[in-house]
């Protein structure tokens, strides 16, 4: 299982939708709220310079883009379970 998260923001330079805590829901019942949507895709700290500066790809997690300028991130993230089925 995996997911990924491309936004862009409405105002240059801010990337604060990033921060955001991500939930997800199964048949209707909150089964994750967690700290923030950066920690999700194992980005934290990712507004420090020579963290998420450009586009990499690790095993089972990496950024899509990163251009804080025009407030646009992304990331991705595979689940380590699925690699045990």
């Amino acid at each position: 299982m995996g997911s990924i998260l491309q936004a862009q923001g409405i105002e240059p330079g801010n990337t604060f939708f990033f921060e955001g805590d991500e939930q997800v829901t199964i048949d209707g019942e909150l089964s994750i709220h967690g700290t923030g949507s950066e920690d999700s895709f194992n980005g934290g700290w990712y507004d420090v310079p020579g963290r998420w500066d450009g586009r990499f790809s690790l095993p089972l997690s990496g950024c899509l883009d990163y251009k804080k300028p025009l407030g646009r991130t992304g990331g991705y993230r595979f689940s380590w379970r699925m690699l045990l089925v």
